[in-house]
């Protein structure tokens, strides 16, 4: 009984030096590692509500011979009145 006492004592000693020495494995969050994966892109700024979108998904409009950025064909459609 000494010796099972002994050897459960020796095994929870061996863990927690082992638990202590060990580096430190922490697993980064599932959004810095899918930022990692992604390229990242160009924002652009919808001149009408300030909304910023990528690049990739604004309505690009060439008006009086800008570039500008749209979020939604609502926003084109209101920008031009403005600019009538």
């Amino acid at each position: 009984m000494r010796q099972l006492l002994i050897l459960a004592l020796i095994l929870a000693l061996v863990y927690l030096v082992k638990v202590l020495l060990a580096p430190k494995r922490r697993s980064r969050p599932a959004a810095d590692r899918r930022m990692d994966a992604t390229v990242t892109e160009e924002m652009v700024q919808d001149p009408l509500c300030r909304t910023y979108l990528p690049r990739s998904q604004a309505i690009r409009r060439r008006i009086r011979g800008q570039e500008h950025f749209f979020c939604s064909p609502g926003c084109v459609d209101k920008f031009l009145a403005l600019r009538s």
